[in-house]
């Protein structure tokens, strides 16, 4: 088995085993700057505003669909007026088989520290 210093001191691992061809590097940097001039310059009108005009577009497209499932479903004339919310009653009164049992339930959940606790806090928020 060779050793490393064999292997280092051989001549023919040490050529270059890939060649360019002859002013290869000169010309690339030529066409490089060709093809971004060409690019640069061939830009026209449109191709700068076509972006905008599509998204113009599509937001004109998306308010259309919008209104038209608005118009649609009739939910445009449709609106909750003030008088239908102000006839909602605030309290509700219960006969008394539906408050004993209210008052059945509550017994059998909760225990003295909720309700020491629900007076404390009800007492808190009246002070305010």
């Amino acid at each position: 088995m060779k050793k490393v210093g064999d292997i280092l001191s051989d001549s023919h691992l040490r050529e270059e085993p890939f060649k360019l061809p002859g002013g290869y590097v000169g010309e690339l940097e030529n066409r490089v700057s060709e093809q971004i001039g060409s690019k640069a310059t061939g830009g026209s009108a449109w191709s700068v505003a076509k972006p905008a005009v599509l998204l113009a577009f599509m937001f004109v497209l998306i308010f259309g669909i919008g209104y038209a499932t608005l118009s649609l479903t009739d939910t445009l004339n449709k609106g909750v007026s003030h008088q239908e919310t102000a006839e909602l009653p605030s309290t509700f009164e219960l006969d008394d088989d539906t408050s004993d049992d209210i008052i059945e339930y509550l017994a059998q959940t909760l225990t003295l520290e909720d309700i020491s606790s629900y007076a404390a806090e009800d007492t808190a928020n009246q002070d305010n």
